[in-house]
């Protein structure tokens, strides 16, 4: 993916309900696929079928629920927790002196990260969330900001007594990732930006938001399905991953409407960090793809010039 992070999508197994197994994901091209059987990937298990309506998010604020899943002595635990008055979904391994935060993208949830938990876990305890307006975690109101987002994550961190870490944010979660090391340095241990930057929207970066702000509205989120999760991978890596394309596709399809435009919203309003995080005390790490859409070679190596306090990979 952009010649950096690999993202996976849903799991087709049999849903909880009892419905049928390895059913096809419904919109154009899809095939039932059963790429997640068995292996490491069997950590923090979820299918869509498994996906609450919204009448049932209104409802979790009392919720309590913990899975574990065992796979070769591997074991994350899902669970909801409050992150103030906001309930969030999370994976923890909850083990390990040191703790690892992943922070998922746009259009995305905590499962683009299940590839990389087999490869943590052993030696950091590994924490994976749903941002709010994600996944399955709450949406609360019409603009979900990115400092309210890091507050969440904050809060969340805490409620899980979680001291310090390192946040690893993908795209706007590395947005989040860098709201929190301005508000909430004292929990970090470092941060990594990964294909992210700390600017502020450009002009034509904000109105492509607001275009697609335009299109949910409007009830054609299927056309963000159709366009937006190609657009994220290296154009050499579309056909090979056409899988994982799919994948995300079919996210969007389930991500609920006000969440997008929540998101969206707030990612038009956030601000430059780029003078804050010359000045952070936080360790940092960026990580760019050379083949990245989004973020141009050229575009990476003036951040890494801009940014002589950061590791830059």
């Amino acid at each position: 993916h952009r010649g950096g992070l690999r993202r996976t999508g849903f799991r087709h197994d049999t849903p909880c309900d009892g419905g049928p197994p390895n059913r096809a994901p419904q919109f154009s091209g899809a095939k039932p696929r059963r790429r997640f059987a068995g292996g490491p990937q069997e950590v923090c298990r979820h299918s869509p079928r498994r996906r609450r309506t919204e009448a049932q998010h209104r409802t979790l604020p009392g919720i309590r629920r913990t899975k574990t899943t065992r796979k070769n002595k591997r074991t994350m635990t899902e669970k909801f927790i409050m992150a103030g008055d906001t309930a969030v979904h999370v994976c923890d391994s909850e083990r390990g002196d040191r703790c690892v935060v992943l922070l998922h993208g746009y259009l995305e949830s905590m499962l683009v990260w299940e590839d990389f938990i087999p490869l943590l876990y052993k030696s950091v305890r590994v924490v994976t969330l749903d941002l709010p307006g994600h996944g399955i975690s709450e949406v609360k109101g019409p603009v979900h900001t990115m400092e309210w987002l890091a507050d969440v994550t904050a809060g969340a961190l805490r409620a899980l007594g979680i001291g310090r870490c390192t946040l690893v944010g993908h795209s706007m979660g590395g947005y989040v990732a860098l709201a929190c090391c301005e508000r909430h340095p004292e929990l970090l241990d470092g941060i990594v930006l990964f294909s992210s930057t700390p600017d502020a929207d450009s002009d034509e970066k904000r109105s492509g938001r607001e275009r697609e702000i335009a299109l949910v509205e409007a009830g054609k989120k299927e056309l963000l399905a159709r366009t937006a999760p190609a657009a994220g991978f290296a154009a050499e890596n579309r056909t090979r991953m056409a899988d994982a394309v799919a994948d995300l596709a079919e996210q969007v399809f389930v991500t609920e409407e006000s969440g997008i435009v929540a998101l969206l919203r707030g990612m038009c309003a956030r601000p430059d960090r780029n003078a804050m995080l010359r000045t952070s005390p936080v360790r940092q790490l960026f990580v760019f793809g050379r083949a990245d859409d989004y973020i141009p070679a050229e575009r990476a190596e003036a951040i890494a010039a801009a940014h002589p306090q950061a590791r830059v990979v």
